[in-house]
């Protein structure tokens, strides 16, 4: 383990809470594209939901449809689906997978159903999604949970401890997160989500680990 590493293992473990400890839970996204290929549409029509897949994630929110993406953009509403479709709402997605040569493997986007459709939505099996239950995140809680899970430490420590350029559920639930109050510090100081990797990095230290 390097420096980099060493320190990112420390801070992780400062962290005071579990996901369990404030109040939520993570999920695989439950469509698995090629099982459900005769439900799926290239794009919305009547009687379909969005489905997101990581090709829709841009600067920590989600761009749908986005025209630079040849996967479905939707899937039909009906009863041979409704059990891979969860409630509008807000939510927190991460990618499962990235390139070796990618320079992140954890990615965060959140997804705002009022900012893209107000009915259910599938999550695409290449995705995780942080829940309430089942049911979407308070709108600023969303927001915060992904600044704080697109800060650079964070990345860094799953790099030291995990060999693979996958990120399952479960490693995402094994973490360490910050308290309810941490976040919330860190949404005042990032009022919005953006890309800016520096600005996230700046505050949220400050906000976590400043002494």
């Amino acid at each position: 383990m390097d420096d980099n590493g060493e320190r990112a293992a420390e801070c992780m473990s400062r962290l005071p809470a579990s996901l369990a400890d404030i109040g939520f839970s993570v999920s695989t996204g439950r469509v698995v594209d090629f099982r459900a290929r005769n439900y799926l549409r290239p794009q919305p029509q009547r009687g379909t939901a969005p489905l997101i897949y990581p090709a829709h994630f841009h600067k920590g929110s989600i761009k749908w449809p986005n025209g630079q993406t040849c996967k479905p953009n939707a899937i039909i509403v009906d009863r041979h689906t409704e059990d891979l479709l969860v409630p509008p709402g807000a939510y927190v997605l991460v990618r499962r997978f990235s390139a070796k040569e990618e320079r992140r493997r954890i990615v965060a986007a959140v997804y705002d159903a009022d900012c893209v459709s107000g009915g259910p939505v599938g999550f695409e099996n290449h995705l995780n999604y942080f829940h309430c239950g089942g049911r979407g995140l308070p709108k600023d809680f969303a927001k915060r949970l992904c600044i704080f899970l697109n800060f650079t430490v964070v990345d860094t420590f799953f790099r030291q401890f995990s060999g693979h350029t996958q990120v399952n559920a479960l490693d995402l639930q094994s973490l360490r997160y910050p308290s309810q109050e941490q976040l919330r510090a860190i949404a005042a100081k990032i009022p919005r989500l953006t890309d800016d990797q520096d600005a996230v990095d700046e505050v949220v230290e400050k906000v976590l680990f400043a002494t």
